[in-house]
């Protein structure tokens, strides 16, 4: 089932007892006043035998229904920091299709003095109500929440926890099966024990008969136990099923079920996906090796002096649009993170507008909005009068304002994100050889750079070495850097066909802005020609404004002070590449029948090559879905809980390529 039409909803709240939520919704408490912190130990906590049933463990899942307040994660993450080692990791996963504000939430756990340090964490980090997968790394990376915003069934169904990150321990907690009679359905219960490892632990505070039952039948064993305060009974429960064999509609996309790398991880490429890749291992306390063929991270397409960071909305509830939604709070929460560490990462906040670039798109403005669902905070539309305002910029036409939008400066960020990671740069790698369990990294001379249990290949315009298979465009951009007139007014970004940047003073000490940019096919990205700039480039630029926005154009300098011209990588689908690569001799061999549709299977689960993923493909989009492929890169290297659903994940797989040939006709096996 597809989370695409499950947009969260106003949890409809109202106060009791000066600070107490009360759902109007379903006509319940979120906590007892008087007793919430003991109940919650009392009822989850004791109820699935914390903490002994983590002791010893080097990762702990936590599955909930209705995340509410936060107050069960908010004790379970504190017990956790108290009772278990700094290289111990806890995810816990929560859906709730009632997300409270942060600043409802700031008020409802004012209750709870003895939480608030991590309750101050949660808070800061807290999304936006954007449908759809958000994960929040807590303590310095010890603790990760994974939150599902929708509705329980279609969130649960959608979420890939491979192996070795089945739910250890559940907390049913969504209100009482009378109030919310949703959350409690047999097809709810059906996805919690897919998503179970064997022995998992449950706790709920309801005794419902039929609750009891329907776990039951799906291989819980249950008890009844005393009730906390004046409520006579509760159950707590115990998977005694095996783990459920995987089955995966596409099999071909399935997480890998072989071991862990036990060893560093290299990483190729310096870019912003490739140094989120290390800052996210780094967090997950393993050992990293960041590579890069020149003298500094953040060179390539990553070194331009100033870019636009923005969502992207479409009109349909498509793949692509929940992909980029869940980008844009995951990097929107990383960016705020880098700022409170070094705040000249970026060069303007508070706000990017975009202008239609003709009728058309203008037509497609309301509705662009009204299929997002996004808070007004997010998006919202805007008249000429209020774009001008904003941005100080001449507008003359309806826009979308991106209040929390701006401009980053992508070198420096780089430099945040991977400073903690060991860096061998000035070394490009030519050749990947594997001996044992481990991979050769040389150079062109044949001298060994590295020595790794894992690779991920983040390489930007070409796969290099490792992933020479996949379908990668390099495009060349050229950008414009100008010189603003001294009367400018302008406060933020604009995205209108072109875009243009607010002034910031570069590390020479002049003051320019960056107009872009051309977006070209280059085919052969060994040619070191693309770095030279071209005058048709920055007369390119300087005409868009002039054709789509002429009162922009009559405030902008008539010639540029200079450029830059980088390679990036696209996809023939315009998607990135996040994910392991596939073993292309076992596709071919397991999947040759693909092309038969479901009379040639069944089909077995994906094999892959051992310890490779790719990372790649971002286009033009890289500072808005960098941060995100990162992750689920990471995610699927590790064995973790997959950030992204897995009806988004397959769009992203680096499998996908192989997998449409397939489909397609079928293979020469002669030659596999």
């Amino acid at each position: 089932m597809s989370d695409a039409n499950h947009h969260p909803q106003a949890p409809q709240l109202s106060w009791r007892d000066g600070d107490a939520p009360f759902s109007e919704a379903f006509g319940d408490i979120y906590f007892n006043p008087e007793h919430g912190e003991a109940e919650s130990r009392a009822v989850f906590l004791d109820g699935v035998g914390l903490p002994e049933s983590w002791r010893g463990r080097a990762r702990f899942v936590v599955g909930e229904t209705g995340f509410g307040t936060g107050l069960n994660f908010l004790l379970t993450a504190q017990l956790w920091l108290q009772s278990m080692p700094p290289s111990a990791r806890l995810h816990f996963v929560s859906v709730e299709a009632f997300p409270l504000s942060a600043e409802q939430l700031r008020r409802a756990l004012g209750a709870f003095p003895g939480l608030s340090d991590v309750a101050a964490e949660l808070i800061a980090q807290w999304p936006p109500a954007i449908p759809g997968f958000h994960t929040l790394v807590l303590a310095s990376g010890r603790i990760t929440l994974h939150l599902l915003l929708g509705e329980a069934e279609a969130m649960l169904a959608n979420l890939c926890l491979p192996p070795t990150a089945r739910v250890d321990a559940w907390y049913l907690d969504g209100f009482a099966p009378a109030r919310n009679p949703q959350m409690w359905r047999p097809a709810v219960l059906r996805q919690i024990a897919r998503l179970s490892a064997p022995g998992a632990k449950l706790a709920t505070f309801t005794a419902v008969g039929q609750v009891r039952r329907d776990l039951e039948s799906l291989g819980f064993a249950m008890a009844k136990t005393p009730g906390f305060g004046d409520k006579r009974e509760r159950l707590i429960g115990t998977y005694r099923a095996d783990a459920p064999t995987p089955s995966y509609a596409e099999p071909w996309f399935a997480p890998s079920e072989a071991p862990r790398p036990d060893g560093p991880i290299a990483i190729i490429g310096a870019g912003v996906a490739g140094c989120a890749s290390a800052h996210l291992l780094r967090q997950a306390g393993r050992e990293v090796i960041l590579i890069d063929r020149h003298a500094a991270v953040g060179q390539e397409a990553s070194g331009n002096p100033s870019g636009i960071f923005m969502p992207r909305l479409t009109l349909e509830q498509c793949a692509d649009n929940r992909l980029h939604a869940m980008a844009w709070v995951a990097a929107l929460n990383l960016y705020e993170r880098a700022y409170a560490d070094d705040p000249v990462i970026w060069r303007q906040r508070g706000g990017i507008l975009q202008l239609p670039e003709d009728e058309k798109e203008a037509g497609r403005f309301g509705r662009m909005l009204s299929n997002a669902g996004w808070p007004e905070d997010q998006a919202r539309r805007v008249t000429p009068a209020q774009a001008r305002a904003l941005s100080g910029l001449p507008a003359q036409q309806e826009g979308i304002w991106y209040a929390q939008a701006g401009c980053l400066w992508p070198g420096r960020l780089c430099q945040w994100l991977a400073n903690s990671a060991p860096q061998r740069l000035g070394r490009e790698v030519a050749a990947i050889a594997r001996h044992g369990e481990t991979w050769i990294l040389r150079d062109a001379d044949g001298g060994v750079i590295a020595e790794a249990a894992a690779v991920i290949s983040a390489l930007g315009a070409t796969g290099g070495p490792i992933a020479p298979d996949l379908p990668l465009q390099a495009m060349r951009g050229q950008l414009s850097l100008l010189t603003p007139r001294a009367t400018r007014a302008q406060r933020s970004g604009a995205l209108f066909g072109g875009y243009l940047t607010p002034p910031y003073i570069d590390e020479q000490g002049q003051t320019r802005q960056v107009l872009g940019a051309t977006f070209a096919p280059w085919d052969n990205p060994s040619d070191a020609a693309w770095r030279t700039l071209h005058a048709a480039d920055h007369a390119f630029n300087l005409q868009q404004p002039r054709d789509q926005w002429p009162a922009l154009a009559d405030i902008l300098p008539e010639t540029s002070a200079g450029g830059r011209a980088a390679l990036r990588a696209a996809t023939p689908d315009h998607l990135p590449v996040s994910g392991p690569l596939p073993d292309a001799h076992a596709y071919i061999s397991d999947y040759a029948k693909l092309y038969q549709g479901k009379r040639g299977g069944p089909f077995p689960a994906a094999r892959y090559a051992p310890g490779l993923f790719a990372l790649g493909g971002l286009g033009s989009r890289g500072l808005l879905t960098g941060p995100l492929m990162a992750r689920q890169c990471v995610a699927t290297l590790l064995g973790a809980p997959w950030p992204l659903p897995m009806d988004v994940a397959r769009h992203v797989h680096p499998a996908r390529f192989l997998v449409r040939k397939l489909k397609k006709q079928p293979p020469d096996l002669s030659r596999s």
